[in-house]
C-alpha cells in the first residue's frame, strides 16, 4: 500500500513539473504557465489528499498491530513418575506442551531415584516420551537430585554422579542461552537451589523469574505441601535468594492459594485420541484398564498412544475430579492473560482474539514483604524478611473456571 501511494504522488510531481519546467522561448509566458500550475494543483488537490490519507492510516495500522513477541525460554522442574504419584503432574506437562508461547529449554525430573524408583533415567521419561510424541516438540531432560539438601546453602556436590545431570544442566542451559531465562518448579526446588548455590552470578545475570509451587501462606486448618516437606532446605534457599522470585504457594489463608479442581471430563472430551490415551496411560498405569495393575502387561508407551481407547475406561477416567495447582503459573510464566466472550467462555492470550475482548484478571502475583521462618513457614502477621511475588485469587469461582475453559479448548489443541 505504502509503495502504491508513493508511486501515485511522485506521478502527480512528474506531471507538475511538466508544468513548470519552461524552455527561455516560453519564458514570457511565465504568469501564464504558473496559473496553469496552480490549476493542476487544485484539480488534482482532493486525489492527493485522498492518498495522504491512505498512507496515514495504513503507518497507523502497522504501528498498532500487536508485535509477534518471542517465545519465554523456560527451564522446568517437575516430580513427574510413572505410575503417576498424582496425576496432576501429567496435567501440568500437557499444560506445558500446549503452551506454543513458551520455548522449553531443559526439563529437569525431580526426585527420580530413590528406593521404590531405580530406573537410571527417571520414570518421568515415560510421560515425555509420550508428550513429545503428541505435541511433535522435544526438549533436553535429566535426572536431577536424590536427597534433600543438608542445609540452604548445600550445592548437592556430595550426591551420586547419576544425579548431578539436573543441576549440571540448569547451569549449561543459563550459560548459553541468549537472553532472560524463567524458571519453574511444580515439584520440589531442589536442583535449582543446589544450582544457584553453586553459581549465583549467573543466576542473577540470566533468570529473570523464578515460579516457585511449593509451601504454604500462613497456616490454614489441615493443610500440607508435599514439595515443602521433601526439601525444606531448597524451598527456604529460593525465597531467600533475592531472585525475582514468583510464589505460587499450594494452599494459604486470604486466597493466597493456587489450589483448584478441576473437571476431568470437561477438560478431556475434545482432546485428541493420542492425547485422551496419554492420560489413560497414566491412570491404567499402562494397562490400559482403570483398576488393579497386578498382572497386567504394560503396554509400549508410545504405541499405546494410537489404540483405539476403551470406552469404559476413559468414562472412569472422565467421571473424575483432579486437584490442581500450576495451572496459573505456567500460563502466567508464558505471558498470557485471561480473555472472556459473552457466551461465558475464556482463553489464554497475550491480546484480545476475536469476541474474546474482555480482559480478567481472577488471580494477580502481588509483590509482598512476608517473613519465612527456618522451617520454610511464612507467618502473615510478623513483618517480612523477605521480599517476593505472592500469588493471589482475584476471584475464586472465576479462577476455576478460566483455567478449567483454558485447558479444555488448549488440551483440544494438542
Amino acid at each position: 500500500m505504502v509503495t502504491q501511494c508513493r508511486a501515485v504522488i511522485q506521478s502527480g510531481i512528474e506531471d507538475g513539473k511538466r508544468h513548470v519546467n519552461l524552455n527561455p522561448s516560453q519564458k514570457c509566458h511565465s504568469k501564464t504557465a504558473y496559473i496553469s500550475v496552480i490549476d493542476f494543483m487544485k484539480s488534482r488537490m482532493p486525489f492527493i489528499v485522498f492518498v495522504l490519507i491512505l498512507l496515514a492510516l495504513n503507518v497507523y495500522a502497522q504501528s498498532n498491530k500487536p508485535a509477534q513477541p518471542a517465545k519465554v525460554k523456560l527451564i522446568y522442574s517437575s516430580d513427574l513418575y510413572f505410575p503417576p504419584d498424582d496425576p496432576d503432574d501429567w496435567f501440568d506437562l500437557a499444560t506445558l506442551f500446549a503452551s506454543p508461547e513458551i520455548d522449553v529449554l531443559g526439563i529437569i525430573l525431580d526426585q527420580q531415584l530413590y528406593d521404590k524408583r531405580p530406573q537410571s533415567e527417571g520414570t518421568g521419561a515415560v510421560a515425555l516420551r509420550q508428550m513429545f510424541e503428541i505435541s511433535g516438540r522435544t526438549a533436553p531432560y535429566a535426572v536431577g537430585l536424590r536427597t534433600a539438601l543438608k542445609s540452604v546453602d548445600d550445592k548437592g556436590i556430595d550426591q551420586a554422579a547419576v544425579c548431578q545431570k539436573g543441576a549440571e544442566m540448569i547451569l549449561d542451559l543459563l550459560g548459553k542461552a541468549e537472553g532472560k531465562v524463567v524458571l519453574q518448579t511444580v515439584g520440589t526446588a531442589r536442583d535449582i537451589a543446589a544450582a544457584y548455590n553453586r553459581n549465583p552470578g549467573l543466576f542473577r545475570k540470566k533468570v529473570s523469574k523464578v515460579y516457585l509451587n511449593a509451601g504454604i501462606y500462613g497456616f490454614p486448618q489441615g493443610r500440607m505441601d508435599v514439595n515443602l516437606e521433601k526439601d525444606r532446605n531448597a524451598f527456604i534457599a529460593i525465597m531467600k535468594s533475592g531472585l525475582p522470585v514468583y510464589w505460587a504457594p499450594c494452599f494459604g489463608e486470604s486466597d493466597h492459594e493456587t489450589y483448584w479442581q478441576a473437571d476431568q471430563g470437561r477438560m478431556l472430551e475434545p482432546a485428541s485420541r493420542r492425547l485422551q490415551n496419554y492420560f489413560l496411560y497414566a491412570f491404567s498405569k499402562g494397562t490400559g484398564n482403570i483398576g488393579p495393575a497386578a498382572g497386567q502387561t504394560i503396554a509400549d508407551p508410545v504405541e499405546f498412544l494410537n489404540r483405539v481407547p476403551d470406552k469404559d475406561a476413559l468414562r472412569k477416567v472422565y467421571g473424575l475430579s483432579r486437584n490442581m495447582w500450576s495451572t496459573a503459573s505456567i500460563l502466567d510464566a508464558a505471558g498470557l492473560k485471561i480473555y472472556r466472550n459473552k457466551q461465558g467462555e475464556y482463553i489464554a492470550s497475550r491480546w484480545p482474539i476475536g469476541d474474546f475482548t474482555r480482559e480478567l484478571k481472577p488471580y494477580s502475583f502481588i509483590k509482598m514483604k512476608v517473613f519465612i521462618d527456618d522451617q520454610g513457614r511464612v507467618h502473615p502477621g510478623k513483618p517480612g524478611n523477605i521480599e517476593v511475588f505472592v500469588f493471589h485469587k482475584n476471584d475464586p469461582d472465576e479462577y476455576r473456571n478460566s483455567l478449567e475453559s483454558i485447558l479444555r479448548r488448549r488440551f483440544g489443541g494438542l
